[in-house]
């Protein structure tokens, strides 16, 4: 079972993109727990911690939020906004879960084995980044590794052939294309012509 991450959180009184901005420059980073049957509350977590625990135990980490004057909630990560440019964290928002309940979310494709399939002059083409899952929030993986070291020119992996975790499911169609082992074009460099004396 998963380690539940504790993280300590602040209720935003003032949601401008003013406000917003200043809580940035402090260090926090704005978002939002959303839950069955209540309404969204606007918090704010620091930024450097939230890095620090996706890094260390991935994207799909159950956290336990704990505020100021309310009882702690049980969250995942529902959605983290990057900035374009930067790739920084802008806005994260928590969905609140129960272990006992199964939730939807989306986990990583991870590719192993892609030095051997370009030796063997091949490249990958990526029809999906992540697949969607269903299943309980203690058992969700950050993310799903694909070797690909053993494909030949036109081989596809499909959504049936992905293997999960015991009690993940895909929501994917078994047979929707994943990736594909394709044979990388050489461009042939002509033969320069002896000069005419």
């Amino acid at each position: 079972m998963k380690a539940t991450v504790d993280m300590k959180f602040i209720t935003r009184t003032e949601k401008s993109k003013g406000a917003n901005n200043l809580l940035r420059k402090k260090g926090y980073l704005p978002g939002s727990i959303y839950g069955k049957g209540i309404t969204p509350i606007p918090i704010a977590v620091r930024k450097d911690e939230l890095k620090k625990y996706v890094n260390r135990f991935g994207r799909n980490s159950i956290y336990k939020l704990e505020g100021e004057d309310q009882k702690p909630f049980t969250v995942m990560i529902k959605e983290l906004q990057v900035t374009p440019v930067t790739y920084d964290y802008n806005h994260v928002d928590f969905q609140q879960i129960t272990l006992s309940d199964e939730i939807k979310t989306e986990i990583a494709i991870k590719i192993a084995g892609l030095e051997l399939l370009e030796s063997k002059h091949l490249y990958l083409n990526r029809q999906v980044d992540t697949v969607t899952v269903s299943g309980l929030p203690q058992n969700i993986p950050d993310g799903i590794e694909i070797d690909v070291s053993n494909l030949n020119a036109g081989d596809v992996i499909k959504a049936g052939d992905l293997k999960f975790p015991e009690g993940i499911h895909s929501e994917l169609n078994a047979e929707q294309v994943i990736l594909s082992a394709i044979e990388a074009k050489t461009h042939e460099v002509p033969a320069e012509e002896p000069e005419e004396e």
